[in-house]
């Protein structure tokens, strides 16, 4: 639900981390 509801705070450890939790993350756009 966190990662639906927000992104930002999405701990993506477990699955790999999608264009969406990309940028909305805490890591950079890595496709920019």
């Amino acid at each position: 639900m966190e990662e639906l509801g927000e992104g930002l705070r999405a701990p993506k450890d477990t699955e790999p981390p999608s264009k969406e939790h990309t940028w909305a993350g805490p890591r950079p756009p890595a496709h920019m």
